[in-house]
């Protein structure tokens, strides 16, 4: 076989924002012993460096095998119930079109024309035509209305007069009556208005899940001799393969959320189970595709593979 058959579980691309390049900490010349890496700290979760002295079991004189090592992997749940609120509000500025009556026509002729632009125009305006009437000594002789009209075409070329309030209110009623509408029922104007302001609230209450996972060397665990350094390294890849079972159960227990406590006991305890019997056949594979560290090609392999996946969980978890 030339390659392992372990390939992991994470990958860079579920890393948000990747520390350092584990390419490069993989390299050829960094690679040959997983040991180099530890100890490892992951959030609250500690994988330790092995030596010999942790294999402090009865050796077991009738075995083959020149050491043993045992793991044992537990998890503890603390959870808070949380509200997630998922809003998409569209705010806008709501442009009302009231009916326009006889009476609120004249307050807004009346509003128009006392505007401040023109206030102070038309107050000097109509004083001048009054000190003009006080002035004349009697009333002037009566004028054709077409010629009237004419006249006040003139004057006001020459004298740049404001157009009369009339003739703004007229023109005022023209803009309105292009700007009234049909008339709406209740139904379709309170639809009008609804489609200007846009808001969706779902609120949904959920368990969000803190796993607090450990994975130990128990103290059964047991060597014969202390002169194999590839032993220990091999050894060593027995109780990470276990720290690795530990934090996949992590990451996938911590992105499950339930409605209620029944629900989260069930799942996360049959999530933990199957991930557990996964990791025991990975554990499988690892000794016979090494042979027991004999075969120091593939131990190398794995090593590896161990290795990039540790430096993946911690920056997954610690990022």
């Amino acid at each position: 076989m030339s390659q392992a058959s372990f390939t992991g579980f994470i990958t860079i691309q579920d890393i948000r924002k990747p520390k350092y390049d584990v390419n490069r900490l993989l390299g050829p010349n960094n690679d040959q012993f997983v040991r180099d890496i530890l100890p490892i700290k992951i959030q609250n979760f500690e994988i330790k460096r092995l030596e010999w002295d942790d294999f402090s079991g009865e050796p077991k004189k009738e075995s083959f095998w020149i050491a043993h090592s045992y793991w044992s992997v537990s998890y503890k749940i603390s959870s808070q119930e949380t509200n997630r609120t998922s809003s998409n509000q569209k705010q806008s500025q709501t442009v009302t079109n009231p009916k326009i009556t006889t009476k609120n026509f004249k307050e807004q002729s009346q509003q128009f024309g006392l505007s401040p632009k023109y206030s102070n125009q038309n107050n000097s305006q109509s004083s001048e035509r009054i000190s003009v009437k006080q002035q004349s000594p009697q009333l002037p002789p009566k004028i054709p209305p077409q010629q009237i009209n004419a006249q006040k075409k003139v004057n006001s070329r020459f004298t740049n007069q404001i157009p009369t309030p009339n003739l703004r209110i007229s023109s005022l009623q023209r803009v309105q009556r292009q700007q009234k509408q049909k008339n709406l029922t209740p139904e379709k104007s309170q639809s009008r208005s609804n489609s200007n302001n846009v808001l969706k609230k779902e609120q949904i209450s959920k368990q969000k899940f803190n796993i607090q996972v450990t994975c130990k060397l128990l103290e059964k665990s047991w060597t014969k001799s202390n002169q194999y350094d590839d032993l220990l390294e091999h050894e060593t890849g027995h109780y990470l393969i276990g720290c690795l079972c530990a934090l996949e159960f992590k990451r996938q227990a911590e992105q499950m959320d339930f409605n209620n406590i029944d629900d989260q006991n069930q799942e996360i305890k049959s999530l933990f189970n199957t991930n557990f019997k996964a990791f025991l056949k990975i554990e499988k594979d690892y000794d016979e595709e090494t042979s027991h560290f004999c075969n120091e090609t593939m131990q190398m392999k794995w090593n590896r593979k161990i290795k990039e996946q540790l430096l993946l969980y911690e920056m997954y978890f610690n990022n």
